[in-house]
């Protein structure tokens, strides 16, 4: 059974989550042009601003969908048959959906004179791709400069690797429920070599399961981590946290084993989300709002990669210049136009044809 109070703040957070995607996705001082790579200097204040919001607290955005996934399947156990046409309508046709949507749109693009000038990488070519080039755009292809498998909506990784790990659950539920704490720790060591370099994981499957994982404890620990986390005082927290952010934020620009690192403050950073997810929850017209919100979340995080954002980001770098603080400008007024301009495109198709919005939402109305 999910908890009531795990549920509310999932629901404030949800929202909130999406908009960080948009964040980590606006890339203002590399962007690829058909004229070349536009490579920017940026100081090292406004380069800390930026590493802040999308690589420490943005950074908690997927791994917190791999927690709340994971917390949702095992809460709510389902026979197989609903699982398979639950999971189908929900993931499995929107994945589908909106990569066709995004092939679609690369292909017009790259019809006009005017537009086509600002793709420039051969893989995105649509014109010149092979069957298998099709079939690699629903499952992963090899991105430089890290080799990672990416799809061709790049977001939709997540939902790959889910879909992946709810299809061997019963394996995980299996060694949960024999030796929970022996699988937590198994679990959590192959994160830890991975972050540590011990191995490759070209398909990130390593940090997203153990952050699925923490979903499936989560069913059980939930309410006791919340009453602990409540429990503390907002400025012990608060100045817990700043001096882990501070740590953090020097071994990463200084290359000290930031990988994990990170790993560490990402996990400090979701217990501060659950915090003040608590106290957005406790407030009943910012509860509603985030209520009504969180109903197009999954549209921001579907719809804003690849295109809508690359096409703000690169058009904002030909019109704003591109230096000391208007970097800053360029980034938050981008990202934050990029979700104005989601939020109103699901409200307005929500309200056109309500079944269509359903059906690229995954049935969530």
């Amino acid at each position: 059974m999910i908890d009531e109070e795990t549920s509310k703040r999932i629901t404030s957070l949800r929202f909130l989550l999406a908009c960080f995607v948009v964040f980590i996705h606006n890339h203002p001082t590399e962007v690829n042009f058909a004229d070349g790579v536009m490579k920017i200097d940026e100081p090292m204040w406004s380069a800390v601003i930026r590493d802040t919001v999308t690589g420490f607290w943005g950074g908690i955005a997927v791994p917190a969908f791999f927690i709340i996934s994971g917390y949702l399947f095992f809460a709510k156990p389902k026979p197989l048959a609903k699982t398979i046409k639950a999971k189908l309508k929900g993931i499995v046709l929107p994945y589908v959906l909106w990569t066709l949507i995004s092939i679609f749109l690369y292909f017009v693009a790259q019809s006009f004179s005017f537009s086509k000038m600002y793709f420039v990488q051969e893989q995105n070519l649509i014109r010149s791709w092979h069957f298998l080039d099709f079939v690699k755009a629903f499952f992963g292809r090899q991105i430089p400069p890290n080799d990672y498998y990416s799809p061709l909506v790049y977001q939709f990784w997540y939902i790959r690797n889910l879909l992946m790990f709810m299809a061997f659950s019963p394996i995980l539920l299996f060694c949960y429920k024999k030796s929970p704490f022996a699988t937590f720790i198994l679990i959590t060591a192959q994160s830890a070599l991975h972050r540590l370099g011990v191995f490759q994981d070209p398909l990130w499957i390593s940090d997203a399961l153990f952050y699925f994982t923490l979903g499936l404890y989560s069913v059980k620990y939930s309410s006791k981590v919340i009453a602990i986390l409540d429990s503390i005082k907002w400025k012990d927290f608060l100045v817990a946290y700043f001096i882990s952010l501070c740590i953090t934020e020097y071994v990463s620009f200084n290359e000290i084993k930031a990988n994990f690192f990170s790993w560490g403050n990402h996990l400090f950073t979701i217990a501060l989300a659950i915090k003040l997810a608590g106290k957005m929850c406790k407030n009943e017209k910012i509860f509603a709002k985030l209520t009504f919100l969180s109903e197009y979340s999954f549209w921001i995080y579907a719809f804003h990669a690849p295109f809508v954002i690359a096409v703000m980001e690169k058009l904002s770098l030909k019109i704003i210049p591109m230096h000391d603080a208007l970097i800053l400008v360029q980034f938050f007024g981008i990202s934050i136009l990029c979700i104005l301009f989601l939020l109103l495109s699901g409200i307005a198709l929500k309200k056109i044809c309500p079944p269509l919005f359903a059906l690229l939402n995954g049935g969530r109305k």
